[in-house]
């Protein structure tokens, strides 16, 4: 991901569209849509085992009640990434996958941790 005037830039080859996958490994799912939309493979196998597993016990269920997805993204954070992204299924591993890793490219690993990411579970140690 580069930075132009200030702000990162998504990269040339991000998919549009979510390419069908296997919903019998979240796991997989999770890690194809970080790595499609730029994530950084230092940072997927925190995101999924340690911040997804502490936001959310499951994949499904999260609507707004405030938070969506089992990353527990603010309804404005939610709204605004998959704005970027166009993958806005709250219950897919893919798409949470694929916003997260544009989410932290957006605000920057160091805020990850912050209140603009996840200021719990993003310090926990597995």
């Amino acid at each position: 991901m580069g930075v132009a005037a200030g702000l990162p830039v998504l990269p040339v080859s991000a998919p549009s569209v979510r390419p069908a996958l296997s919903t019998s490994d979240p796991w997989a799912a999770f890690a194809d849509g970080f790595r499609a939309w730029g994530g950084r493979e230092e940072w997927l196998e925190h995101a999924y085992r340690v911040v997804t597993e502490c936001e959310g016990s499951q994949w499904v269920g999260y609507y707004g009640t405030p938070y969506w997805s089992r990353a527990q993204f603010s309804a404005d954070t939610w709204a605004k990434v998959t704005a970027i992204t166009g993958l806005a299924d709250p219950d897919a591993p893919f798409d949470t996958g694929a916003n997260m890793a544009v989410w932290i490219g957006l605000i920057g690993i160091e805020a990850a941790g912050t209140s603009s990411g996840w200021p719990s579970c993003w310090w926990l140690v597995p």
